[in-house]
Order: C-alpha cells, then sequence, then structure tokens
C-alpha cells in the first residue's frame, strides 16, 4: 500500500467535512439563486376563468340481462352448512 491506514482515514475524513461544507454553502447558493430569479421573471398571470359545458342529467336505462341475473343468483345464493351423506339413509345396522 503507497498510503499508511491513518494517512487514509485521515484523508477520508477531510473529503466528508470538504463535501459537508460544500452542500451547506450549495443550498445557501441555490436559495439566492432562486430569489433572484424570482424577481427577475414574471409573476404569476391571473388564471383564465373556468369555460365549462352546462351539466347533462343521466338517466340509465333499464335494461333487462336475464343472463347476468341467473349467473348472479347461482353465484350468490344462500348456503348452508353442507349435509352429511348419512342423513339421506335410514339407520344403519352394524354386524359383528
Amino acid at each position: 500500500m503507497p498510503f499508511a491506514p491513518l494517512t487514509m482515514t485521515l484523508g477520508h475524513v477531510a473529503v466528508v467535512l470538504l463535501t459537508g461544507l460544500l452542500l451547506a454553502r450549495a443550498e445557501r447558493a441555490l436559495f439566492v439563486v432562486a430569489k433572484l430569479l424570482s424577481s427577475i421573471l414574471p409573476r404569476k398571470s391571473t388564471p383564465l376563468p373556468v369555460v365549462t359545458k352546462p351539466r347533462t342529467v343521466c338517466i340509465p336505462a333499464i335494461t333487462v340481462r336475464a343472463l347476468a341475473q341467473l349467473i348472479y343468483q347461482r353465484i350468490h345464493a344462500r348456503r348452508g352448512p353442507p349435509k352429511s351423506p348419512a342423513a339421506n339413509c335410514g339407520p344403519v345396522a352394524f354386524a359383528i
């Protein structure tokens, strides 16, 4: 290694401090530039009047959807607990 570890660490610390200083000064400089530009550039103009079309009333047409209603009824039918397969059978006798 051409540099000692202590020299490398001190170099990195110096670069970090310089970068922080530069960023702090750059932020201030940016605010100054923004202020100068806002004084030079024209102000916001008044907004144009809003022109809209007259309101229309939409009345939905009633359509018959027999197939859609049938599918809806089949999908959303009332359901209960599943029936036991032994419910349809008579009494069961076990032979020993």
